[in-house]
């Protein structure tokens, strides 16, 4: 057994065949390559938080079928309890005093959206 071992590690076409060693990369490391291209990368996270501000932004300026559209990814990022912070921020923005007059499009988005969240916060 030795001598195999001798032999092989003798030998330049195995060594040079062996495979590299193995790094470690740290979890927050960039994509490689992205620079080339100059695409800006978002995460998952970000994406989710700018879809749930474009719907906020299209309830309060009476786009309700682009709100309607975006309301199945804003629901889906509302699973995260930033997003939920995030929106509870968004909505006080908007809205600054208790006495806001909203339309019934815009009431009934809202509710759907803070029911949702009520139900994953006690879930």
């Amino acid at each position: 057994m030795r001598e195999v071992a001798q032999r092989s590690a003798s030998n330049p076409k195995l060594t040079a065949l062996r495979s590299p060693q193995a790094r470690i990369v740290p979890p927050a490391a960039p994509p490689t390559g992205a620079a080339d291209y100059g695409h800006l990368l978002l995460t998952n996270s970000a994406r989710r938080l700018e879809v749930l501000r474009s719907c906020i932004a299209a309830i309060f300026e009476c786009r309700y079928a682009d709100a309607r559209k975006s309301l199945p990814g804003v629901v889906r990022a509302l699973r995260a309890a930033g997003a939920r912070a995030a929106l509870v921020r968004d909505l006080a923005a908007r809205l600054p005093s208790n006495k806001h007059l909203l339309h019934h499009h815009q009431f009934e988005l809202v509710v759907r959206l803070v029911h949702v969240i009520t139900y994953l916060q006690c879930v």
